[in-house]
């Protein structure tokens, strides 16, 4: 069973998020063919985690965003990985708001308000990378965020692509 690891790591680095400045390009993981590449702000970090091999974004101040990204072993169905995801959160699981696509691959989008005891509302993308492995990005805010605080870390998650796309589509 994969490990569950980036949770606890999120909950004690929770962190805030500021209006965007100029954004640069990143990648996580940074090695392999299989990767999210994404857009942060040029104040916000990105730290990975050296037991769990997930990386931690943040934004600048109290009260905002943080968001854990990871692509791990995990051959179980999308919606039961998000609802083990929202349960570790101390959620309770609920259907996904909406079932789409991210780089032509089959991905689950959460929204769990009141996760950890109440104080973190929790956004989460589940992504079937490849046919064995799985991306998360799970974006926790506090319940007293700003509007620009919010929508800053949502630009984050919504700016996530798969490198390399599925191109089979088009076959």
């Amino acid at each position: 069973m994969a490990r569950w690891f980036v949770l606890p790591v999120v909950l004690a680095c929770l962190a805030g998020a500021a209006a965007p400045a100029a954004a640069k390009i990143m990648r996580f993981q940074q090695q392999g063919e299989t990767a999210f590449v994404y857009h942060i702000p040029d104040d916000w970090t990105a730290n990975r985690e050296i037991d769990s091999g997930a990386e931690t974004l943040r934004g600048p101040g109290p009260g905002g965003g943080l968001i854990a990204l990871a692509i791990v072993g995990d051959g179980r169905t999308l919606a039961d990985i998000g609802a083990s995801c929202i349960t570790s959160a101390g959620g309770t699981p609920v259907a996904p708001q909406r079932t789409l696509t991210v780089s032509g691959k089959e991905a689950l989008y959460y929204v769990e308000p009141g996760v950890s005891g109440g104080t973190l509302d929790m956004k989460l993308l589940v992504v079937r990378v490849d046919a064995t492995h799985v991306g998360m990005a799970m974006e926790l805010t506090s319940p007293h965020a700003t509007p620009e605080q919010d929508a800053v870390a949502d630009a984050v998650v919504d700016s996530i692509r798969v490198s390399p796309p599925d191109m089979s589509f088009g076959s």
